[in-house]
């Protein structure tokens, strides 16, 4: 018998192509096996330094997304909602869309036209959108549509003279130096399964794993020590936690003297978070809080990783500054195994992006409900499944003249659409990967064409500047359509400061060592593996920032701060949590499911009605209410409602119901997901992480269900 390595299919295949798994910003190389120039099996590639041939299930759905027959591949238009789409051809979609959007500037300016964008969009989207977002002169390009992190002071930018929307010391590959690694709402194992493995991988080599969050979750079952608190108190933790510290003297003392600023001001700004006020704000046990501190005081050097998936955009600039002084007061920044990392970050983010205002950019729903006359408006993916406002957002989206939706099946943000448009997979062009868990740019290579009339969103964004007649992209003219992806990207690398060493030739993970390049990265000696005493890069590139005798820039500064030292401007928590209604004395969290990607997953699954949603509901609220394991539960507010079965667990707290915010309950309801329960967020900070609501079993009576639950909180559980 035969035996073959885990990471070689047993279908027939006649070729072997590398690239970038782009489901999840974990970066994990994937092998592509292929057969008549088609994917038949995914592997994970087992010379990638992350994943080392592992994949998890989003990257697996990959394998079924190809020629999957609910994928669609053909333009559609039609002049209303009120119609049903008609196939177009892909040239006589961008006519139509062109067409009125000429008409639409001339009625009401260049300002009513909003490009949306999110984080997890493709860099193609975005990157393209923003260029003819200013020669439309249209103040709204998907960079602006970043809401997090919402750095409202500079807090954090201040403190390191790095744009928080930059900000990882480290890479993965050094995390198994730690020797205590502090998981701040990021439920790894779910949205980003690959990132956890260097984590899980410190742990079993001595390293102590804390973890906070709002709700238990697998990955929080992985620690040594995990708090739950109240939703929306996770920043009084953190000032709890400062609070202790100091009090115990667990301090790096020669560090805090040598290399930081402002060190006083910040005891004082923490003083008031004391043990008794933290545990009655946060509700937690206090013998845990401190056993909690000892373990973190206890171990140097000390990673603080923070925010992963969809945690990441309800965290404010309080949270990622109180993030990185903890690992700040223990020393543990420019060394092996210490340091801070917000997840998801990149190069083309922060102020360089145009999202420098400090306040976690625009929302699409504040601009709607303020009554921003929006004459046309394009988005990519399944946008609508994360919007909040419930009924007063999806009106106010009805009422745009022209939306245009760049995207691959029928979902809530489909229905919403004048114009539909097929795009390419990742598969099925060249690109490259710039959001990342581990500071690295990654490439991902044409592996299998396209079908049907599908192409890549530069290829929209150049079509449709074409037809109006703009010189967006005039620099891509006397380039053919296979090679305009990868000249772009080039291009896009070579422009930004943080990357301008980084030539998209030198990504190919099939001519070049797989896990791309670190950045910053202006020089061409960073193109190197990193080799020191201390680090053996597995990666190009340098590892860990903020080394002594080391700068980031020209200046020569250890740190780019006015001082050349970290700075701890004024840090003030506040708790974000509201006191309950009566009307609504519950609080709605959201997460996200392993298996779930709101582009394509559900359908790729053949999810439908039911299937694939649910509602986490702690079982002593559930006696109280009287639902059983499986009965339908309706969850609501006044913005709006959803339904699922319940799943009776202790992972919630008795006032909170927990359910994944890729689920909707149907197509035809649009976008009526658990997002859309949550307030409009207010200018100048990031959403609530919860919403206020009430539950009941389906068909019960909802009023003596919410005199029920009152009752049950009010006696003490």
């Amino acid at each position: 018998m035969a035996f073959r390595k885990l990471q070689e299919t047993v279908r027939p295949f006649e070729s072997v192509r590398k690239t970038t798994c782009g489901n999840c910003p974990a970066g994990c190389g994937l092998k592509v096996f292929l057969k008549d120039g088609k994917p038949t099996d995914i592997f994970g590639d087992e010379e990638h330094p992350l994943n080392k041939g592992s994949i998890c299930p989003k990257g697996l759905l990959t394998c079924f997304y190809h020629d999957h027959p609910e994928r669609l591949t053909t333009p559609a238009i039609r002049q209303s909602l009120s119609e049903p789409f008609r196939d177009a051809g892909w040239d006589e979609a961008i006519d139509f869309t062109a067409k009125k959007l000429k008409h639409l500037i001339d009625r009401n300016g260049a300002d009513s036209i909003v490009i949306y964008g999110r984080q997890s969009d493709p860099f193609d989207y975005t990157a393209a959108g923003d260029r003819l977002a200013q020669c439309l002169k249209v103040p709204y390009g998907p960079s602006r549509f970043h809401p997090a992190p919402v750095d409202a002071n500079g807090l954090t930018s201040r403190m390191f003279g790095v744009p928080i929307a930059n900000l990882q010391t480290n890479s993965p590959r050094d995390w198994c130096n730690s020797r205590c690694i502090l998981l701040y709402c990021c439920d790894l194992a779910a949205s980003d399964p690959i990132t956890l493995g260097p984590i899980l991988d410190a742990r079993d080599r001595g390293a102590t794993l804390l973890c906070i969050d709002q709700h238990d979750s697998v990955t929080s079952s992985k620690a040594t020590m995990a708090l739950r608190v109240k939703p929306g108190t996770q920043s009084v933790l953190l000032g709890g936690i400062l609070h202790l510290l100091l009090r115990r003297n667990s301090v790096d003392t020669d560090f805090v003297a040598e290399w930081t600023e402002g060190f006083e001001a910040l005891g004082s700004e923490v003083e008031k978070f004391t043990p008794e006020m933290v545990c009655r704000t946060c509700g937690v046990d206090p013998l845990r809080l401190n056993r909690f501190v000892e373990l973190l005081g206890a171990a140097k050097p000390v990673q603080v990783i923070a925010g992963g998936g969809i945690s990441r955009r309800f965290l404010t600039g309080a949270e990622f500054f109180g993030c990185a002084a903890v690992a700040c007061l223990s020393g543990s920044i420019g060394i092996p195994g210490g340091g801070v990392n917000f997840l998801g970050v990149s190069p083309f983010s922060g102020d360089r992006a145009g999202e420098g205002d400090g306040r976690g950019g625009v929302h699409l729903e504040r601009l709607l409900a303020e009554g921003k006359t929006i004459g046309s408006l394009f988005w990519h993916g399944n946008p609508c499944i994360g919007l909040t406002g419930g009924k007063e957002t999806r009106a106010a989206l009805s009422r745009i003249p022209l939306i245009v939706h760049l995207s691959s099946c029928k979902n809530g943000t489909y229905q919403l659409s004048h114009v539909f448009l097929p795009v390419s997979h990742w598969l099925e062009y060249d690109g490259i990967y710039t959001r990342s868990n581990g500071r690295a740019v990654q490439a991902h290579g044409k592996v299998a064409d396209p079908p049907g009339d599908c192409r890549s969103r530069l290829d929209f964004w150049v079509d449709l500047a074409g037809a109006l007649g703009l010189p967006a992209f005039d620099s891509l003219a006397k380039t053919s359509r296979a090679e305009r992806d990868s000249a772009f990207c080039d291009a896009m690398l070579r422009q930004n400061p943080l990357t301008s060493a980084i030539g998209f030739d030198r990504l190919d993970p099939n001519r070049n060592a797989p896990g791309g390049i670190l950045w910053p990265c202006a020089e061409s000696s960073l193109l190197e593996f990193e080799s020191t005493r201390f680090v053996r890069g597995t990666v190009r590139g340098q590892n860990i920032l903020f080394q002594r005798n080391r700068s980031l820039d020209s200046s020569g500064k250890r740190f780019p701060t006015a001082s050349g030292k970290i700075e701890f401007p004024p840090f003030s928590p506040a708790e974000r949590a509201r006191s309950s209604e009566p009307a609504h004395p519950l609080m709605l969290i959201t997460g996200m499911a392993v298996d779930s990607l709101d582009q394509f997953g559900d359908f790729v699954f053949g999810k439908n009605g039911e299937e694939g949603r649910f509602v986490k509901i702690n079982p002593r609220l559930a006696e109280a209410i009287g639902v059983k394991n499986g009965d339908s539960v309706t969850v609501e507010n006044a913005r709006g409602q959803v339904r699922a079965p319940a799943r009776l667990t202790d992972d919630v707290d008795v006032s909170v119901v927990w359910v994944p915010e890729g689920a909707y309950p149907d197509q035809d309801l649009q976008c009526a997901g658990p997002m859309s329960l949550f307030d409009i967020p207010a200018h100048g900070r990031a959403p609530d992480s919860f919403a206020l609501v009430t539950a009941y079993k389906t068909g019960s009576d909802r009023n003596l269900s919410r005199e029920r639950i009152v009752r049950f909180l009010a006696g003490g559980h």
